[in-house]
């Protein structure tokens, strides 16, 4: 038997076949992960839908490096996954993951956040894909202490350099930070990012540049959105840039350009 392009072995399986449907339920092995699995495949056209996966397993760090899902360092252990994926008869199919993150670690170090095993977290992933190939993520959510993320993304490219076009998070809460941001990828992979919202803690970041200057930064230009205004930059414990408006360009070395405007907490004016 197949699922999801992959040979399932170590199946043991009770199968029901009538004239409308197969379903085959029970435990096996793909692509060398363990995992439950109920597999429908639906023989008529009485339904658009071709086949459903239905599938709990738990995947450590070398099953998500082998089907190219890792995300060290900032995910690491073990994760529970509860999936649908549906396949219709055209070739288009959708999926729901709801990820059970309580047993892993989840790190965020450039602002000082994380989350270790034994703590409750959750996420959830909805996605899309064509022929086999990953095409959006419709929805995702995050749900950990002091983490809040909700969002959305596009994707291009096929199976091998598969990259993200467009990144919407609509709300992030971050300790104290709590923003929307939206990335756009361009052909040099450099993002565009509009950032809007109440709050944007930067004191870690502020201080690590401080320290070891701007080499550690990515390359990035950064807008500040003016129909969602940020109220406030959390620059250090007491120093605060508010209504900031403007752009800025980082070249991966340094801060390449900048155009900016606001006002300190203090009564002083930017003008940058």
């Amino acid at each position: 038997a197949v699922a999801f392009g992959s040979d399932i072995t170590q199946g043991n399986f009770d199968i029901s076949v009538d004239k409308k449907k197969l379903v085959a339920k029970g435990d096996g092995t793909v692509a060398g992960i363990p995992l439950k699995l109920t597999w429908t495949k639906n023989f008529t056209d009485e339904t658009a839908l071709r086949t459903r996966y239905q599938v709990q397993a738990i995947l450590d760090d070398d099953d998500r490096k082998n089907l190219g899902l890792a995300a060290n360092p900032y995910l690491t252990g073990p994760i529970g996954v509860g999936l649908i994926y549906e396949i219709a008869v055209d070739g288009a199919a959708q999926g729901a993951a709801n990820l059970n993150l309580a047993n892993a670690t989840m790190s965020l170090s450039e602002f000082g956040w994380q989350k270790l095993p034994g703590r409750i977290a959750a996420a959830r992933v909805e996605f899309a894909s064509w022929d086999g190939v990953l095409s959006e993520i419709s929805k995702f959510a995050i749900n950990a202490p002091e983490l809040t993320v909700n969002g959305s993304a596009t994707l291009i490219g096929g199976d091998n350099e598969l990259k993200v076009s467009v990144l919407n998070l609509e709300r992030i809460v971050l300790g104290e930070t709590d923003v929307s941001l939206r990335a756009v990828f361009r052909d040099d992979g450099v993002p565009d990012i509009v950032i809007g919202g109440n709050k944007l803690d930067l004191r870690l970041l502020v201080k690590d540049v401080f320290a070891n200057g701007n080499g550690g930064l990515p390359a990035m230009r950064v807008r500040f959105n003016t129909a969602d205004p940020v109220r406030s930059i959390q620059l250090g414990d007491e120093t605060v840039l508010l209504h900031p408006t403007g752009w800025l360009a980082h070249d991966g070395e340094d801060w390449a350009a900048i155009d900016l405007l606001g006002k300190l907490s203090n009564g002083g004016k930017v003008d940058l």
